[in-house]
């Protein structure tokens, strides 16, 4: 019999595992990633495996759709197999690599079920996480933008092209880690904000604001803000001046934001970069072999440029533009959306998409706009969704533990006992 867990412990444990060995990998080797997620999730495996079978029949829809969208994967990658376009053992670990959130979220699934920990307690301990490391990462992230163009660490530092100063990045090997990490400081603090109105979260999450908007990445600012739109909607939707500020930012600082991100990101979706033909030679390939895609390993996977370079690369001309070379190579996971669709089919990238939306919907349904549990799940589903178009984010170290939360968030809440 399974003894109960504290989530809390496994949590705060995991997290700063990632972080701990992760930073020390990075900092010493200057190594992008660590194994410890995928060491971690390997041990948990067994206790994954007997919640899924467990609960087979009693899953909520979402994490069906999240099942159909492996089932794809799984039908694509045989089909794969038998053309011998990749071995059995690549296949294996490049499922394993593409699905360790899902068996990441089958423990923690079971943890919050045998534990029985609030929905209070877990959002707590996360508020907890996020407002302290973005608290310890503050003074650096000044220390990037107005000293050196090397961070504290020593890795170099982009630049902010809207500001014309350094993008802060803080204690990270990448400003990405520093705007994850703010983003969710951020969700939290407005969350918390919304519901106690406690003046102490909307100064941290002004401060988180400052720094996601020092770290210049545009995906995380976009959800900053929409939680800033969101305290605003709060605070003045019973007075008239509401209704002016909803006016004026239609007419204009929307149009202006999206003129502004065009401007800015527009290349990277372009022809002649390894995204933008990602995402053009996703079509084609989803095309040529509907339904089910080329099968994993084969278009925007580890296993696709680490381990057995894809003959797609070449056949589409990705192999030939820089940072999709055969010995130069960096760019060739970082394409979203595109892998999903290249590798899975429309059918699996639509049961991806279905499984990313439904929690938001049923959330919504069992609760109200302005609850604990549906600005949880609104604001982390929102940016899963938005970090998809450009990153790759549930198969980064870091990325595979928020999506596995997300959903294990989702599958615990709204039980028949809860209120």
């Amino acid at each position: 019999m399974i003894k109960s867990f504290d989530l809390k412990n496994i949590l705060f444990t995991y997290f700063l595992g990632i972080f701990i060995f992760g930073a020390l990998n990075k900092i010493f080797t200057a190594q992008n990633s660590s194994y410890f997620d995928e060491i971690f999730i390997l041990i948990v495996v067994p206790f994954a495996l007997y919640f899924l079978i467990r609960n087979i029949f009693n899953f909520k829809l979402a994490i069906i759709f999240l099942i159909l969208h492996i089932a794809v994967y799984l039908i694509s990658s045989l089909q794969t197999i038998y053309d011998g376009r990749i071995t059995a053992q690549l296949t294996l670990l490049s499922l394993f690599l593409e699905f360790k959130y899902f068996l990441l979220f089958l423990f923690l699934a079971l943890s919050i079920q045998k534990s029985k920990i609030s929905f209070e307690s877990l959002h707590k301990a996360l508020s907890n996480l996020f407002i302290y490391i973005t608290i310890l990462n503050a003074p650096f992230v000044f220390f990037d933008i107005l000293i050196s163009d090397y961070s504290i660490l020593g890795f170099p530092l982009q630049s902010n092209n809207f500001l014309n100063i350094n993008a802060a990045q803080g204690l990270f090997v990448h400003k990405f880690y520093l705007a994850l990490c703010s983003v969710l400081s951020a969700i939290f603090c407005c969350i918390n904000y919304l519901v106690t109105n406690s003046k102490k979260y909307l100064t941290l999450f002004l401060l988180s604001l400052l720094i996601l908007f020092l770290s210049y990445s545009l995906k995380e600012l976009a959800i900053g803000l929409f939680c800033l739109a969101l305290i605003i909607y709060q605070k003045l939707r019973n007075h008239r001046i509401f209704s002016l500020i909803i006016f004026v930012a239609t007419i204009l600082i929307i149009p202006l934001g999206l003129i502004f991100f065009l401007g800015e990101r527009s290349y990277y979706f372009t022809d002649i970069t390894v995204r933008g033909l990602f995402y053009s030679s996703s079509v084609d390939i989803a095309n040529n072999y509907f339904p089910f895609g080329a099968g994993t390993g084969k278009f925007g996977s580890t296993v696709a440029s680490d381990y057995a370079y894809s003959e797609l690369y070449f056949q589409y001309g990705i192999a030939y533009i820089y940072g999709g070379t055969t010995t130069y190579g960096q760019y060739l996971t970082d394409v979203g959306y595109a892998k999903y669709l290249g590798e899975s089919g429309w059918i699996g990238i639509a049961f991806l998409l279905f499984a990313f939306i439904t929690p938001i919907f049923s959330a919504y349904e069992k609760s109200h706009l302005f609850s604990l549990k549906f600005l949880t799940i609104l604001l982390l589903g929102l940016l899963i969704i938005t970090n998809n178009f450009a990153s790759t984010i549930q198969n980064s170290d870091f990325g595979s533990m928020l999506v596995a939360l997300y959903f294990a968030i989702y599958s615990s809440t709204f039980q028949p006992h809860e209120k």
